[in-house]
């Protein structure tokens, strides 16, 4: 058994614009160890947040193999994919994606409401998720990008604390050099490969 969390093999993610093919992952393979604080650096269009929609359940590659805490999302259909990342993966992405007309506790029980747990079962999770922030293991995709410094350091300073005090696998992206340096390791991504 391997202490990956995250196992992706030989991805291609190409899509179609007009009749030319693009590619957007080049058969990259990844090991992302359970417990990980990994930044993905890299320029605009080199397939970084593709990855972490892969990663994440967001989205199914062209070809290879995507595993997380051993299942393989790529032989997911739809429906199994979604129910599979509403319980595993916390997401936060740059531009928030909350509802302005529901507060908080409402924000974070939507997505439990396509689950079936019971009323109280919902609120337990929710209370407990806006006490100490922890909402399974996380995906980033430019989570300071749009912030000011300070609050930037602050986010930063939380995830390096659900990290190390609560054990949570953080895969972030970013082009801000400052958030790279909080994680445990940087990966470069440029023209859907991984550089070293």
């Amino acid at each position: 058994m391997s202490d990956s969390l995250v196992s992706v093999k030989a991805v291609n993610k190409t899509y179609q614009r007009g009749g030319e093919k693009l590619v957007v992952l080049d058969d990259l393979s990844l090991e992302v160890p359970k417990g990980d604080f990994l930044a993905l650096m890299g320029p605009s269009g080199s397939g970084k947040s593709t990855l972490l929609n892969l990663i994440g359940g967001l989205d199914t590659p062209t070809s290879g193999s995507v595993e997380v805490d051993g299942e393989r999302l790529d032989a997911l259909n739809s429906k199994a994919l979604s129910k599979w990342r509403s319980s595993h993966v916390g997401f936060i992405f740059q531009f928030y994606n909350l509802l302005p007309v529901l507060t908080a506790f409402r924000n974070v029980e939507l997505p439990l409401l396509l689950t079936k747990l019971s009323g109280s079962q919902r609120k337990q999770h929710v209370e407990t998720a806006l006490n100490i922030v922890s909402l399974a293991d996380i995906v980033c995709d430019e989570p300071t990008g749009d912030l000011d410094r300070d609050t930037a350091t602050d986010i930063l300073n939380l995830l390096q604390i659900l990290n190390r005090d609560h054990g949570k696998t953080i895969l972030m992206v970013t082009h801000d050099p400052m958030a790279a340096d909080s994680a445990k390791r940087i990966l470069h991504l440029d023209k859907g490969k991984l550089t070293h």
